[in-house]
């Protein structure tokens, strides 16, 4: 399935109605279903129209219809843009509860080599006890301006991938590399 999946993303397929939601499609898909079957005929029971079977689709593989297709020319950026955040590989060195904060969260120092040492405030406390931590490689954004959070100035953001549950996953380096290791 994989395979599939990739050979298909490899193929680079423009969405055939890029300004279109996907809700916009099923019900575009409803509509045209309402002469499903030849003229005049009621379809066999059990005979599924095309938005039935899309509606199934997105409920088997467990997809919640986002606005995917309607991806504008504006949410584009150039290299320039892109290089304009400075995001860098370091170490978590501390950890630890940040009871003043609002939402749980942990106060973590992150060292990155060359760069220096940054403290952050990490909404992370779902999948990581401060102890596992550690030692463990982040990636963070450093050109964002200090912010405070609670009685802390956050110094940095770490970035990490935010599910619908709001769990996040910290992003992480696949292998070790020096702290302060550029992202690019």
């Amino acid at each position: 399935m994989l395979k599939f999946a990739n050979r298909i993303n490899s193929l680079n397929l423009q969405p055939p109605f890029p300004n279109a939601s996907v809700a916009e499609l099923v019900d575009a898909l409803d509509s045209k279903s309402s002469s499903f079957g030849s003229a005049g005929s009621i379809p066999a029971r059990g005979t599924k129209s095309p938005a039935q079977k899309m509606r199934g689709f997105f409920y088997y593989i467990n997809f919640k219809p986002v606005e995917f297709l309607n991806m504008s020319q504006n949410n584009h950026l150039t290299w320039q843009e892109f290089q304009k955040v400075e995001m860098y590989v370091g170490t978590i060195e501390t950890a630890e509860v940040f009871k003043e904060a609002r939402n749980p969260a942990y106060k973590v120092v992150v060292d990155f080599g060359p760069l220096g040492k940054r403290k952050s405030s990490a909404q992370i406390t779902q999948l990581y006890n401060c102890e596992d931590l550690i030692g463990k490689q982040v990636i963070a954004v450093l050109n964002f301006p200090p912010k405070q959070i609670a009685n802390m100035i956050s110094e940095c953001l770490v970035l990490g991938a935010v599910r619908d549950d709001n769990r996040v996953t910290l992003l992480q380096p696949e292998r070790k590399v020096p702290n302060g290791t550029r992202i690019g």
